[in-house]
């Protein structure tokens, strides 16, 4: 890498280290690198990053060079955002899922303890019955 490859490397990085603090990693990130990418060209160009590279180093950075590393950033950040968002979507279905599962679980068992408790009582009348005819017969036989 030669000297002025090297200087391009540096500068390239800097800016990428500016946006990535001033660029969030969600869908409003990426509408502003889509809709204002001329208002962070000239934020960098004129308040931050060119400065501070121009006072301290002397080299000048190229509006151009930073458009085109605000727009190589687009592509990664909308595939990184629908990627969050159906990661989103499918916790999201799954959530639906559970709480359905545990509401038809509990109508359920609602429904089998209702059941459960009808048996008992036919259980217990037909128990009941059988014990009034067992002393019925005995009180006969006395």
């Amino acid at each position: 890498m030669n000297s002025r490859e090297y200087e391009l490397h540096i500068l390239k990085r800097v800016i990428n280290e500016f946006l990535d603090t001033q660029v969030p990693a969600n869908q409003d990130g990426l509408n502003l690198l889509i809709h204002q990418a001329g208002d962070l060209v000239w934020r960098i160009a004129t308040k931050r990053i060119a400065t501070k590279i121009y006072i301290e180093s002397g080299h000048k950075i190229e509006l151009v060079m930073v458009r085109d590393i605000i727009i190589s950033r687009i592509a990664p950040l909308k595939l990184y955002v629908i990627d969050q968002q159906e990661k989103e979507e499918r916790q999201r279905k799954i959530e639906e899922d559970r709480q359905r599962e545990l509401f038809y679980s509990d109508k359920f068992k609602k429904k089998d303890d209702k059941k459960l408790k009808r048996i008992d009582r036919e259980n217990s009348f037909y128990s009941d019955k059988s014990k009034k005819k067992g002393k019925e017969k005995l009180k006969k036989k006395d």
